[in-house]
């Protein structure tokens, strides 16, 4: 049986300051080890409170070592769900809905004239108008937890 490493891709929601049981409509994502850690590291750097709402169960490494080479190429094939691979293929799936550091500013009243933070960088994403339910569901939809992971891990038991 092969050992997989796993690791996470989460979505982290922005708590209201005047209700931190609602979200203010931003959202994280990005991958980590261990979410519950990556979400205590990202609090001590935010005003307002932060909550994870999902996490997607991927493999930590790129390349499964211990599979058979393709005849072809010589080359051991990619795990589909390769933590940094799913990680991007979520954030393409909501590039639309990326903010810009502009937007965020305004959202949370900072002024900064001269455009030169980015407030978290270019993961962050503003899903007001769509809803954090409809984009869980979209994600789960397209990437069901575990398939290709699991799948993989069986076709090589059984190879």
């Amino acid at each position: 049986m092969i050992e997989l490493e796993l690791s996470y891709v989460y979505i982290i929601a922005e708590l209201d300051f005047d209700d931190d049981s609602k979200h203010t409509g931003f959202y994280k994502i990005g991958k980590a080890q261990d979410p519950f850690s990556r979400l205590a590291q990202l609090q001590t750097a935010n005003a307002r409170g932060l909550q994870l709402v999902h996490t997607i169960q991927c493999s930590k490494r790129k390349w499964d070592w211990d599979s058979p080479t393709d005849p072809i190429t010589g080359m051991n094939p990619v795990i589909e769900e390769y933590v940094g691979n799913r990680e991007m293929q979520i954030q393409d799936l909501f590039d639309d809905y990326r903010c810009t550091p502009d937007r965020r500013l305004k959202q949370n009243h900072i002024e900064d004239a001269d455009d030169t933070r980015t407030y978290g960088g270019n993961e962050w994403y503003d899903f007001r108008k769509i809803g954090i339910d409809k984009v869980i569901d979209m994600i789960d939809d397209k990437f069901p937890p575990y398939l290709g992971v699991l799948e993989k891990q069986l076709s090589l038991e059984f190879y």
